[in-house]
C-alpha cells in the first residue's frame, strides 16, 4: 500500500518477477485487454517484446497504451473485478423517449471481488496521502494512480469515484519532456472535469450493491 501510494518501481518489479512476466503480460492482454502490448515483433533487426520486467510492471510498453484501453481496465476495480467491453454509448432515445438502440456491454470476469476492492483501498491511499492529491474532491471518495514515464515524456492519472471513472493523458505525439508542470498535470485535468460533475452527488462507499450500475465507456 505504502508503495502503491509513492508510486515505488522496486516493488513493482519485484512483484512481478515473483508472478512472472509472462503471468502478468496475459492478465493485461486476456483479462484487462490492453490492446497494445506486444509478444514479439521484429523490426528494424531487433526483437521487441513486453514480455519483461521494465515494460510490463513499471508501463514501459513497446506501443504505449490508449486513454481508452486504460479507463476500461480501471473500471474493473469499481465493477468488483469485471470488464466489461467499452462502448461510446449506453442508450440512444427517440424524440418520444422510446429506446431505439442499447448497449449492456459484455461482462466478463478479470478479478475476483476481494481483489478489486484490496485495490480501491489501496487506491484511495494514492490520493489521500500520495502521489495523486492534486486529484482530490470534496466530499467525495476518489481512487486512482498516477503515472510519469522516463524523462516525463508522459504524464498520467486514472481515476474514479463510487460513480464515474476517468483516463487523461498529457504528452506530445512526438514524445518530448513535458516542462513546468507541478503537480502532475494530469490529476490536475482530471479534478477539473470531475469537480463540476460530482457536485450536487451524494458521497457513497465504493461496490454497494443497492442498485444495477456498471461502469463502463
Amino acid at each position: 500500500s505504502a508503495a502503491l501510494r509513492g508510486s515505488r518501481n522496486v516493488p513493482a518489479s519485484k512483484i512481478c518477477n515473483y508472478l512472472t512476466a509472462e503471468a502478468a503480460f496475459d492478465f493485461m492482454r486476456n483479462n484487462l485487454h490492453v490492446s497494445t502490448v506486444v509478444k514479439e515483433r521484429k523490426q528494424n533487426g531487433k526483437i521487441l517484446s513486453d514480455v519483461a520486467l521494465a515494460p510490463i510492471a513499471l508501463g514501459g510498453l513497446t506501443d504505449g497504451v490508449s486513454v481508452l484501453d486504460m479507463c476500461a481496465a480501471y473500471c474493473t476495480f469499481p465493477n468488483g473485478g469485471k470488464y466489461i467491453k467499452p462502448s461510446l454509448y449506453t442508450k440512444v432515445l427517440d424524440s418520444e423517449g422510446n429506446v431505439i438502440l442499447e448497449h449492456k456491454g459484455e461482462e466478463q470476469i478479470a478479478m475476483s471481488e476481494t481483489t478489486a476492492k484490496d485495490m480501491i483501498e489501496m487506491m484511495q491511499g494514492v490520493v489521500t496521502g500520495g502521489t495523486g492529491t492534486a486529484a482530490r474532491l470534496s466530499g467525495m471518495r476518489v481512487a486512482g494512480k498516477t503515472g510519469t514515464t522516463s524523462n516525463n515524456h508522459d504524464r498520467w492519472f486514472v481515476g474514479y469515484t463510487p460513480y464515474y471513472v476517468g483516463a487523461v493523458w498529457f504528452g506530445y505525439d512526438q514524445p518530448a519532456a513535458l516542462r513546468g508542470f507541478s503537480p502532475n498535470p494530469a490529476a490536475v485535468a482530471w479534478r477539473k472535469v470531475m469537480a463540476p460533475i460530482h457536485k450536487d452527488l451524494p458521497n457513497k462507499a465504493f461496490l454497494q450493491n443497492d442498485n444495477d450500475d456498471k461502469y463502463s465507456i
